[in-house]
């Protein structure tokens, strides 16, 4: 599904924003913009740069990664799908939703791109890992 159907880039930039918004309120600061600008700088660990650069312990990076995985994403499908979609529904195929990742971080981006009506397989809701 990931860089399949969307861009997964989008997905991590919703996700950056969002946990900025969430840092911004949460510690009456501003911070939108700096988790991105560090991350175009170069900054390989952004969550443990954000701690550092809060003065947070570095065992707060793991929140800040779970609030990153459990945001409600802004993403979309890239152009065709729909009308692929719509053309192979004409074809009466059977279209399912094949994915590896955490379930709810895969169904919280399910329901973003309204993709919740075809079924679907989540590795992790299979015990499962990519490619089995």
């Amino acid at each position: 599904m990931d860089d399949t159907l969307f861009s997964e880039k989008e997905y991590f930039f919703s996700g950056i924003a969002y946990v900025e918004d969430f840092i911004s309120s949460l510690y009456n600061i501003q911070f939108n913009g700096e988790i991105l600008k560090a991350y175009k700088s170069g900054v390989k660990d952004i969550w443990g740069w954000s701690c550092q650069k809060l003065g947070l312990p570095l065992e707060t990076k793991e929140s800040f990664i779970w609030i990153y995985r459990n945001h409600k994403p802004k993403i979309n499908l890239f152009p065709g799908i729909v009308a692929l979609f719509k053309k192979l529904n004409e074809l009466n195929a059977k279209i399912l939703i094949l994915t590896d990742g955490r379930s709810v971080t895969q169904r919280l981006k399910i329901k973003a791109l309204n993709l919740e009506d075809f079924p679907i397989y989540i590795s992790e809701e299979y015990s499962s890992i990519k490619p089995s």
